[in-house]
């Protein structure tokens, strides 16, 4: 579970600059474009990380009583079933014959196994240890398996989600309140085990007193996507407690897919547990390639705009990381740039998908062309505090409750 900070400097609220997305939403009645922005900024100052998270799709997960052999090799199976659930985003896994086969001897699979204690958090800040297995198995094997079962590749370059979350108690509404932290930790448990990164705005006390709580309960997702950021989108969680059930809906969006769904439980770790499996199906499922698309292929592309050595290292180390890719050549270098011969395991139309979402590289003048793209220049431009100050009264929005 990560947490991604504001940064402040001399008072101000530093932050990159980026162009504002323009909302095609139907804004509430008396919302005020100020109110926009200011949420808009609120998101900017977010500094996210420029990498993508890594998350180790080759190791799995599973409880164990204890540490003998008999209890490992109980365990190792589901360890297994773990993995091809992190690689395919899928968590219910057919039992083909070909899993059959490798469930009956799993340790032909092992490369290496260690246990950890997990310290499950429970209301009242009690904790609960368990014991876990993690096991690693062979990649080559992992993903002949993940072949022959015919199950969606999820790409392995995986961004984090972030999460707001709005709860409404007792009449009052607060920003992931820490009475709760229980139901977040269930939350980041389930995403880590089913190989999703889930990362939680952390704002100081200014921050979180400006921070305009009708438009994240409004479920405005795209307020809070900053251009440019290392995510794989926003989720929005609005939970509202109604007699004995909560009520919680989710709002997500990655600039491309846009999602919502409610859960509802009388106990809101289930209601977000259940809300967190479906924001990682549907992460999965908008970054992941289907069996008809895992071909074999090849294909030729040219890179431009490199400078130096380590641009060039740069684009090779790039090119290789991708999950896509299982071969890569160099067929000539010059003033017009690098020439790669490419053996990919999908069809090509994901190697261009995967490079206009990550944003290394940029599409050139020609179909096969790239250009290394270049980090913003331009010096940091500091925000004044009092410019994101909350509207006057009069000009607050109508309520978006869960059940609207």
């Amino acid at each position: 579970m990560g947490r991604l900070r504001a940064v402040r400097g001399n008072g101000r609220i530093w932050y990159r600059i980026c162009r504002f997305r323009k909302t095609t939403l139907p804004f509430p009645r008396g919302t005020s474009r100020m109110r926009i922005l200011h949420l808009s900024v609120l998101a900017f100052a977010i500094v996210f990380s420029s990498m993508a998270t890594a998350v180790d799709l080759y190791s799995g997960a599973a409880e164990v009583p204890a540490q003998g052999d008999a209890e490992r090799r109980t365990a190792t199976p589901d360890a297994l079933i773990n993995v091809l659930q992190k690689q395919s985003g899928r968590w219910d896994i057919p039992l083909e014959p070909a899993l059959e086969s490798a469930l009956a001897d799993p340790d032909a699979l092992l490369v290496a196994f260690q246990y950890r204690e997990d310290q499950i958090l429970r209301p009242g800040g009690l904790t609960e240890d368990r014991l876990m297995l993690v096991a690693s198995f062979v990649p080559a094997a992992v993903d002949r398996l993940v072949r022959e079962m015919q199950l969606p590749r999820w790409r392995p370059q995986r961004e984090p989600v972030v999460a707001w979350v709005v709860v409404e108690d007792n009449g009052g509404r607060e920003l992931q309140p820490v009475e709760y932290e229980d139901a977040w930790a269930a939350m980041a448990r389930i995403a880590e085990l089913r190989g999703l990164p889930l990362a939680w705005p952390e704002l100081d006390e200014e921050l979180r007193q400006s921070l305009d709580l009708q438009l994240l309960w409004g479920g405005y997702a795209d307020q809070l996507l900053a251009s440019g950021a290392a995510t794989d989108g926003v989720v929005i969680i609005a939970a509202r407690r109604e007699g004995t059930e909560w009520n919680v809906r989710f709002n997500w969006e990655d600039g491309d897919n846009v999602a919502a769904w409610r859960t509802r439980s009388t106990d809101l770790v289930q209601a977000l547990v259940d809300g967190t499996h479906q924001l990682v199906d549907h992460v999965a499922a908008a970054h992941s390639i289907g069996p008809a698309g895992l071909v074999a292929t090849r294909t030729s592309m040219r890179v431009t705009g490199l400078e130096s050595a380590d641009d060039y290292a740069k684009v090779l180390s790039y090119l290789q990381d991708l999950g896509l890719v299982d071969d890569l050549r160099v067929m000539g270098a010059g003033p017009d740039g690098v020439r790669l011969d490419v053996a990919l395991n999908a069809d090509a139309s994901y190697l261009a998908q995967a490079i206009r979402s990550d944003g290394v590289l940029e599409a050139g003048d020609q179909p096969d062309q790239y250009r290394l793209r270049r980090p913003e220049r331009e010096p940091a431009v500091p925000l004044e505090p009092g410019s994101i100050d909350a509207p006057p009264a009069d000009e607050a929005g109508e309520d978006k409750a869960p059940g609207s």
